[in-house]
């Protein structure tokens, strides 16, 4: 690395590939000077700062990580607390002018936040921040305030047996996605290939069947499409072996069918000379096609496949806009209470005035699986009531993958991948006899009680996606146990879910897949408090005020639609999310001081 020493002159002077190779910077096709200069000047006043510089000797951020919205990752200095001791899930962002923001994604983030980081490090005789002696506010949510989604979460790969881990790990790697891509088309395919052949049972009276729905938030070139890609490649040998069965039966039907002519023209010869006729056979009825991933079809279509593979199906959708968009667009009908069906493996039946009769599915289970660019998110929200479509789903949207030099990559084996798959898809049952996954009741207990618990404290479209987390972990769990079972050993997989798996279930949801569903919920989200309040946040800001009272909220802010109970209740959920405070003063006359807020300085930087 070249050095720059700048003392030795008082005008010291460097070429733009020094400073270039200095701060690990490269230029763009068509190099603009001012923001190479700007990042320079950033990245200068990053590495200058003695709070930054105290993180990478301490061995809690690396000098060379790449912020992501501003947020570096660091390890949290309650990593101890975390479960397993996952070191991801936590970020700084350091500004210009020095102050520090802090976030952990843990079950720990809402009682230690910056205030609370900032003490710790002065407890370990780390640098002052520039703040710290007057910094009483909590960090705020600036999510009500910008449309970046934050800092999130890596996946914690570690819930995979080593072998699938190995497999997730190298499959991102060559194909430069994102390891939470690979990782969701692992679990969807898993999914997929028991459907409604497994049955996993919590107790005596809850069953959940094998159905996951699973949404990758990208922009494009993103590598939704290399990850979905090896999703495929997992059921080649399946698709495979369903090929040949199609053939099979195909050439079957054709000879019964070419001998059935034949004995009918025999009958009516027999008829006509008057001659006693050999009774015909049964018309042979034409066989089902079978088959395991569908893509852009008609509910009616879809029926018929379901029909003819009564275990289910997996839709892959490289944009899953161009389903989720036109579940209401069905020539006055409706699609979406069937799909959502089809997430619980539900019975359809579908009239419709084109058909002859209703079509009658007694198990419609139905895997999904696809992408969705971040700017559809809003169309996707606003398109739908809050019926429960999108709590069902399990979202990922990581930051772009570290792309490794072509020649440093490698393959994935996805023959042994394949293999594994194909043992899970031949161990699973039928809908009429599936193979039974028992939960112990006790050790979900506090799961169950955890999650009612969080749930009754949200609202909109995150509180659905918190009541279906009961069943999504115990899915989750399921699953999990049939892949620890694939890399076994064992001739039969086991009827009990592991202890294993469901704490790396439990940790799947709470830990990566929460927080994710948070983050798009909160940038495509139509929740109407969460609507007020960033409108009310917005006004904060666009105004610069430093103080508010309930009045500027209710009449300025909102034009008098909202009365002082709604008013207050947005101020009371603002100083929750550490945009405003009240303002404590003494009466300087008779009668009680105005309520009055004051408004955190952060957010008008």
């Amino acid at each position: 690395m070249t050095t720059l020493d700048t003392d030795e002159e008082d005008n010291p002077r460097f070429t733009v590939e020094e400073l270039l190779d200095e701060f690990d910077l490269t230029l763009d096709p068509a190099p603009s000077f001012p923001k190479i200069i700007g990042a320079i000047l950033d990245e200068r006043a990053l590495l200058s700062n003695p709070h930054f510089n105290w993180l990478v000797d301490q061995g809690l951020l690396a000098r060379n990580s790449k912020p992501s919205n501003g947020w570096h990752k660091m390890i949290c200095p309650l990593v101890h607390e975390h479960t397993d001791g996952d070191e991801s899930g936590t970020g700084i962002r350091i500004a210009a002018d020095g102050t520090i923001a802090f976030h952990c994604f843990h079950s720990h983030g809402d009682r230690f936040r910056t205030k609370e980081y900032l003490e710790s490090v002065g407890q370990q005789n780390g640098p002052t921040a520039s703040l710290t002696a007057t910094f009483t506010w909590d960090e705020p949510d600036l999510l009500l305030l910008e449309p970046e989604r934050g800092p999130l979460p890596e996946p914690p790969l570690e819930v995979l047996p080593p072998k699938w881990r190995g497999w997730v790990k190298t499959t991102s790697e060559g194909a430069g996605a994102p390891a939470a891509f690979v990782l969701q088309g692992l679990l969807a395919v898993t999914a997929a290939v028991c459907g409604a052949g497994i049955e996993i049972q919590i107790g005596t009276s809850w069953q959940e069947p094998g159905v996951l729905w699973l949404m990758m938030v990208a922009a494009p070139s993103a590598g939704k499409s290399p990850a979905l890609m090896a999703s495929r490649r997992l059921i080649r040998k399946i698709n495979d072996k369903l090929k040949g069965q199609n053939l099979i039966q195909e050439v079957k039907y054709a000879h019964d069918l070419h001998q059935f002519e034949e004995a009918t023209v025999a009958h009516k010869k027999a008829v006509k000379e008057k001659k006693t006729p050999v009774p015909l056979p049964p018309k042979p009825q034409k066989p089902p096609h079978l088959q395991l991933v569908v893509g852009n079809t008609t509910i009616e279509a879809l029926a018929a496949a379901l029909s003819a593979n009564p275990r289910g199906l997996i839709a892959i959708h490289d944009e899953l806009s161009s389903l989720l968009l036109n579940l209401n667009r069905y020539g006055g009908g409706n699609d979406r209470p069937l799909y959502i069906e089809a997430w619980a493996a539900a019975p359809w039946t579908i009239n419709r005035k084109n058909l002859d009769k209703p079509i009658e599915i007694p198990r419609a289970a139905v895997t999904m699986l696809g992408g969705m660019q971040p700017e559809k998110l809003r169309e996707f929200f606003d398109d739908q009531a809050d019926d429960g479509l999108a709590a069902r789903f399990l979202y990922a949207w990581p930051d772009p993958p570290t792309q490794l030099p072509l020649w440093e990559r490698r393959s994935a084996d996805d023959e042994w991948a394949s293999t594994a798959i194909e043992r899970i898809w031949q161990s699973a049952g039928t809908p009429e006899k599936p193979l039974v996954l028992v939960i112990d009741p006790r050790a979900f207990d506090p799961i169950y009680r955890r999650l009612v618990y969080l749930a009754r404290r949200e609202e909109g479209f995150i509180a659905g996606f918190v009541g279906k987390g009961r069943g999504t972990i115990a899915r989750l769990a399921a699953l999990l146990t049939l892949l620890e079972w694939s890399v076994s050993a064992d001739p039969t997989p086991s009827t009990t879910v592991s202890t294993s798996a469901l704490a790396g279930a439990t940790r799947l949801w709470e830990e990566f897949f929460l927080p994710h569903a948070r983050a798009v919920f909160r940038v495509g989200g139509r929740s109407p408090q969460e609507l007020r309040l960033r409108k009310a946040a917005l006004y904060l800001r666009d105004n610069r005020l430093t103080t508010v009272r309930r009045q500027t909220i209710r009449v300025d802010a909102f034009g008098r639609t909202l009365d002082a109970r709604d008013a207050d209740g947005i101020l009371r959920e603002l100083e929750h999310r550490g945009i405003v405070r009240p303002v404590h003063r003494a009466a300087t006359g008779p009668g009680r001081p105005p309520a009055e807020w004051e408004v955190n300085p952060r957010i008008l930087d």
